[in-house]
């Protein structure tokens, strides 16, 4: 949880990265969008490995299996998002920037 001082700090600062038209960078996160979506692949492949192992699967496993499908999509379609969005505003920026905006 952030303090009002970090509240104001953050506030302070995208101001002034609008003031000098700083170009915003979203994907300094994309590393740990990446690591995420790893940490569910590998979680997945084990998951695979234990069914195809065991040759059977109990209700609990199918349960988890189906959570961790839907929250891997889920989590793989944010960073697909967050990418596209990224790349689609750097442009607008140059492009803007180019045009003397």
């Amino acid at each position: 949880m952030t303090s009002k001082s970090d509240d104001d700090n953050i506030i302070q600062y995208v101001h002034r990265s609008l003031e000098d038209e700083e170009e915003f960078h979203f994907l300094r996160f994309e590393f740990l969008h990446r690591l995420n979506l790893t940490q569910y692949t590998v979680k997945l492949s084990h998951m695979k490995s234990q069914i195809q192992r065991d040759g059977k699967t109990e209700q609990d496993q199918l349960d988890e299996l189906s959570k961790t499908l839907r929250d891997y999509g889920d989590k793989k379609n944010l960073a697909q998002f967050v990418t596209s969005l990224c790349r689609t505003l750097t442009k607008a920026y140059r492009r803007a920037k180019s045009n003397n905006w």
